[in-house]
């Protein structure tokens, strides 16, 4: 087998389960982490950019409130009309709510006026706070509500004291916020689209798959006229084009190897009727030509034979005599012919046993009037029960043996079983005796559709089971009439 491509690995524990997640899932799942992965990355993007933009925007806009706050301030500071600085604060942060405090301190750094409800916090009421710098003029404070821009700037060119404004970042975190859920809402409205888009992709992906898993299921099992639906143009497309093309090929070759296969079993058959005609014709050659003429040597011998070895010469042409009687049983039992397949093979059992001293037992059961099976079906029983009994004699060492034949309707079975040694089944093909007469076995069944199943190992004896199933024609047996 030649493997296309890197080698196949298999994979493990976890591994295994991820790779065996189905097509669907898996482009659902990296359509997914893509997009999640893409919002984050765009968000942190915009905020940044945003920050980028906004901040120095808020920056400018501090230093601006400030230093107009400190040009509306010279006039009442300069005259200590405190009342009217109040109302100038309270006014600009009325008009500007994202400045969180605005704070006036004399030229000596104490405070003058506030905007905040309780007093000026601890580390906003000294004189100079020692503040981080995060701009020309403008430094940033962390607190509770966010960041804080803080910026000062002189009155009266320092003479008349300073003013501290604080900027808060609420307007670009609303800002941020704002763009941030449009984003989340336009990426989800995205992931909507696009796992739609994936499922369907996946769905026409997957369908075409499937088809042709169940189409190479069918194949597999036997049906070689299976094909597979061609929707695409691309590799899929191709794959089914290929997978029918495939299968053209399986069928064709499906076809001339039956047809081999055909045409070799007539073949056997052939053969093998005409080994039984021939060995018929020798058995009959032996029983009547040579038996007869040994029949006549030994009256001829009891009659001119010299008187001293007549007895001896007379014993050895019986034992001839006998010998050729017993060749030619083996070659073709007339009986066989004559009264049907009981009779010869339960003559054959009977033989066997008085040869090898095994105790036999014999078994012929079939319906009443169900007459003969056909000439073929007789000869392949007798002819497997033959070298079956054979093996047992050479091979099996066994005490026990049995040969039970039943004849159905529609089915002959034959079954030989011993207590022997029994013997590998597998490794029985080194053996080329043995593995001839098992495979004659089973080519005999085969020949006329049946099956000849061989159960053994070492220690446990064997089972032959052979089952033929007979055809409509059948003649009477005088056996059994």
């Amino acid at each position: 087998m030649t493997l296309v491509g890197s080698p196949p690995v298999s994979p493990t524990g976890v591994r295994r389960r991820l790779v065996s997640v189905p097509i669907l899932f898996k482009i659902l799942g990296v359509g997914a982490t893509v997009a999640v992965w893409f919002g984050i990355i765009l968000l942190l993007q915009i905020r940044g950019g945003l920050s980028r933009i906004l901040h120095p925007m808020l920056e400018e806009r501090a230093l601006t409130s400030v230093r107009s706050m400190a040009s509306a301030l010279e006039h009442p500071v300069a005259v200590g009309d405190h009342l009217a600085v109040r109302e100038a604060l309270r006014r600009k942060q009325a008009t500007h709510p994202h400045i969180r405090y605005i704070i006036v301190r004399d030229s000596s750094g104490r405070v003058l006026s506030h905007t905040f409800p309780q007093g000026v916090p601890p580390d906003l009421a000294q004189a100079r706070p020692a503040l981080p710098k995060h701009a020309d003029g403008v430094t940033v404070l962390d607190s509770a509500e966010g960041l804080i821009f803080h910026v000062s700037s002189p009155i009266l060119k320092g003479h008349g004291g300073t003013v501290d404004l604080g900027l808060s970042d609420r307007e670009v975190v609303a800002a941020q916020t704002a763009i941030t859920r449009s984003v989340l809402w336009a990426l989800a409205l995205a992931m909507v689209v696009g796992t739609g888009l994936a499922a369907f992709l996946a769905h026409r992906l997957v369908r075409p798959i499937r088809r042709l898993a169940t189409a190479a299921d069918v194949l597999g099992e036997g049906n070689y006229g299976v094909r597979a639906g061609v929707e695409s143009g691309d590799e899929i497309g191709h794959l089914a084009e290929a997978f029918n093309r495939m299968a053209v090929r399986l069928e064709e070759y499906r076809k001339e190897v039956l047809e081999h296969e055909k045409e070799q079993r007539s073949l056997i058959h052939k053969i093998i009727h005409a080994q039984e005609e021939e060995r018929g014709v020798i058995s009959r050659e032996l029983h009547d030509q040579l038996g007869q003429s040994l029949l006549a040597l030994k009256l001829k011998i009891q009659q001119d034979g010299p008187p001293g070895a007549t007895p001896y010469l007379e014993a050895r042409v019986s034992g001839i005599i006998d010998e050729v009687r017993s060749l030619a049983w083996r070659m073709r039992p007339s009986i066989l012919d004559d009264y049907g397949l009981d009779s010869a093979l339960g003559r054959h059992v009977e033989d066997v046993a008085k040869q090898s001293g095994l105790h036999i037992d014999y078994q012929y059961t079939a319906a009443p009037a169900q007459g003969r099976m056909p000439d073929e079906v007789e000869i392949t029983l007798y002819r497997v029960a033959q070298e079956a009994l054979t093996n047992i004699q050479r091979h099996s060492r066994a005490k026990n043996a049995s040969v039970v034949v039943l004849c159905e309707p529609e089915v002959a079975t034959l079954v030989v079983e011993d207590d022997g040694c029994g013997f590998d089944v597998r490794a029985a093909g080194s053996n080329g005796r043995r593995r001839l007469g098992l495979s004659g076995m089973r080519e005999r069944a085969a020949l006329l559709g049946g099956r000849c199943a061989v159960e053994s190992a070492p220690g446990k004896g064997t089972v032959i089971r052979v089952r033929v199933p007979l055809g409509a024609r059948r003649e009477p047996c005088p056996s059994e009439s």
